[in-house]
């Protein structure tokens, strides 16, 4: 589910100092394991490598002895991490001496001192390019936190809000405690092959939607190129009805109305979750998302999406030097956007992709919730880009001076636009 934060060459050079961000002591307890550490077990004895914002660079879990420990997955450029941060930053500050909490991200560790610099922190970072925990503390999604006693032993895989102050002092009386597990794999459910059965010849229209899954947590799977199902099937678990209808209808969140709906119900009544799997015969693709549209039409559900032109507040791009542009103009116009050895990273605050429109970039800055209204294109700039573009969410200038470097600027200004509508 994660990318690596920076460009691939990038990467190659520093790997020679991550790529071992934890080693197991030759007197460690445990032994790597597939499966996850279960509760009540002892952790291995990691050694920590490369640490930052620490008194040394190297620690173990021996120099920890006696203290409780947190690893907190994490990463700069997730939205519900931040808080996360800020939340044990107060526990390690409280705690200096029983705590220890090491904040592990996969991103660079250039990317990681700046967040320090911004950001000033009382934890201890750890740039983990290889994810080398997953073996011992799987999970799929972020923030994630592991909780570890003074005595080494797992107390759980949990959410940072559920490792409250009661909690770290039921732990340092040695008391008994009882943590909210964070669990969001599906265990062995297929939900291809036991949800949706499918032959792989099958090669028609299919519209099927199931009720939620329990327990589970919401995904929209798409098919790789590499795919059969590729461009022509659509997998989602555990969506809520408006999000189904902001895949189907291709809008991201600054583009949708609620109208007489309260959008946060959406969230808390989990009962009115689906799961739906869509396939259109080869040929076909580009007819799937008006397909799912006229099949959702005719279910009989609790609330309806329609798109419409308003007049709103939107953040409008144009150009203060379009030269600027110039030297990220592509030499290899039309191709695939991905060059061999130099994969597309996309995330939230990262956009390295070839061969595409300055359209692409301003779209990424809109579905990805950087900017908190719908984003509208007037820089009248044409052709193909080799984009590289990032910027630090902690630092509020960052932003502006990274669309600045690309010519560019952006004025919130009223203008009529697609919205999709959410009614009942």
């Amino acid at each position: 589910m994660k990318t690596v934060f920076f460009i691939l060459l990038l990467l190659l050079s520093i790997a020679g100092s991550t790529q071992q961000a934890i080693r197991l002591g030759s007197n460690s307890e445990s032994t790597p394991i597939q499966q996850g550490i279960s509760n009540k077990m002892s952790v291995p004895f990691f050694r920590f490598e490369g640490l930052m914002n620490a008194p040394h660079p190297v620690a173990s879990m021996n120099d920890l002895k006696n203290k409780i420990v947190i690893l907190e997955f994490w990463a700069t450029w997730c939205g519900a991490c931040i808080p996360a941060m800020s939340h044990l930053d107060a526990l390690q500050k409280k705690y200096p001496d029983q705590l220890q909490v090491i904040a592990v991200s996969d991103e660079a560790p250039e990317r990681l001192e700046r967040f320090i610099k911004n950001k000033p922190s009382n934890l201890w970072f750890l740039s983990d390019p290889n994810q080398s925990f997953q073996t011992y503390f799987p999970h799929y999604s972020i923030p994630h936190s592991v909780l570890i006693d003074q005595k080494g032993k797992l107390v759980a895989n949990t959410s940072p809000s559920e490792i409250t102050e009661n909690i770290i002092e039921q732990l340092l009386k040695e008391q008994t405690v009882t943590v909210k597990e964070k669990k969001d794999a599906y265990s062995s459910f297929d939900f291809l092959k036991d949800y949706f059965p499918k032959p792989e010849g099958f090669n028609d229209f299919s519209f099927d939607i199931q009720p939620k899954i329990p327990g589970g947590f919401p995904i929209t799977k798409r098919y790789t190129p590499t795919n059969p199902w590729y461009g022509r099937r659509l997998t989602m678990i555990n969506n809520s009805l408006d999000l189904i209808y902001r895949n189907v209808y291709n809008k991201a969140i600054p583009r949708m109305i609620y109208e007489g709906v309260d959008k946060d119900m959406f969230a808390i009544n989990t009962s009115e979750q689906f799961c739906l799997d869509v396939i259109v015969p080869k040929g076909k693709e580009n007819e799937m998302s008006h397909y799912i549209q006229e099949q959702l039409k005719k279910l009989n559900l609790p609330y309806l999406a329609r798109v419409e032109k308003r007049q709103v507040e939107c953040l409008v791009f144009t150009t203060t030097d379009s030269s600027l542009m110039e030297p990220f103009r592509s030499k290899t116009q039309g191709q695939a956007n991905a060059s061999a050895g130099q994969p597309n990273v996309i995330r939230a605050t990262t956009y390295h992709k070839k061969n595409v429109p300055i359209d692409d970039l301003l779209n990424h800055f809109e579905q990805f919730g950087i900017i908190k209204m719908p984003v509208v294109n007037e820089t009248m700039i044409k052709g193909e880009f080799d984009l590289d573009f990032e910027f630090d969410a902690e630092d509020a200038n960052s932003f502006k001076q990274a669309i600045a470097k690309l010519g560019l600027k952006a004025e919130k200004k009223m203008r009529e636009v697609e919205m999709l509508i959410i009614y009942k």
